[in-house]
């Protein structure tokens, strides 16, 4: 589980004065957001199967 900005901290507020104008700026820039990663394996059983002695005997054999 991860989470960005859970608090809404990317508020920007830019105030500029002069001598004769002032300049205000706010940005809000929504990027709240919690993600939720789910693993999950299937057939974690280890495979029955070794590779050995299905053929083994029918090579003798010949």
């Amino acid at each position: 589980m991860t989470g960005n900005d859970l608090f809404n901290g990317g508020i920007n507020h830019v105030m500029l004065y002069s001598n004769r104008m002032m300049y205000r700026k706010m940005e809000d820039n929504d990027s709240r957001c919690i993600q939720l990663s789910l693993r999950y394996r299937f057939n974690v059983t280890p495979s029955k199967y070794k590779g050995t002695g299905a053929g083994n005997t029918e090579k003798r054999r010949l």
